[in-house]
């Protein structure tokens, strides 16, 4: 029930689709991250998708040098597009 509250309540969008909603509710898991956790690396097997519901996820990516370059933000009720881009390559 607390999956299909937080779809409901942050992806109005997926929410009008009951076959997804039904398929998202039954894989889903609601995770909490302490700050600094690194959810996903560059050229990894995608396994997850976020679907962020509170806080912020900073997407950037590591120069060779090691420095940080920022992509962008993902907020609660949006998800990452780079996890989708290379889930839909698996």
């Amino acid at each position: 029930m607390e999956v299909l509250a937080n779809l409901k309540k942050h992806f109005n969008t997926l929410s009008a689709s009951f076959l997804l909603v039904e398929e998202i509710e039954q894989i889903a898991q609601i995770q909490e991250f302490k700050k600094e956790t690194i959810i996903l690396k560059e050229d990894s097997y995608v396994k997850v998708i976020p679907l962020v519901i509170s806080g912020l996820v900073k997407v950037y990516k590591e120069e060779e040098n090691g420095n940080e370059v920022l992509l962008y933000y993902i907020k609660p009720g949006e998800s990452c597009i780079m996890s989708i881009m290379a889930a839909e390559k698996m």
